[in-house]
């Protein structure tokens, strides 16, 4: 399991709707996932690999969060 830690303000300023962390998938999409699915992965005895967001990540979940945003209000 490949996840990338954006950071806990996503979380919190989208209204929990959106993740600290999140999967890479093979494709390299982006999954929610969250730290209770990470304890599973690791309980069913995978590898879980947790690297901070690369800034060109981070612009992608910022722009998400505004879309977010405007539907919401």
């Amino acid at each position: 399991m490949n996840c990338i830690f954006i950071g806990d303000r996503f979380y919190r300023d989208s209204g929990t709707i959106m993740s600290s962390v999140y999967e890479i998938n093979p494709n390299g999409t982006h999954s929610r996932t969250d730290w209770g699915f990470i304890g599973i992965a690791l309980q069913n005895g995978k590898t879980v690999n947790i690297r901070p967001a690369t800034a060109d990540e981070i612009k992608l979940f910022e722009d998400h969060l505004a879309k977010f945003k405007e539907t919401d209000e």
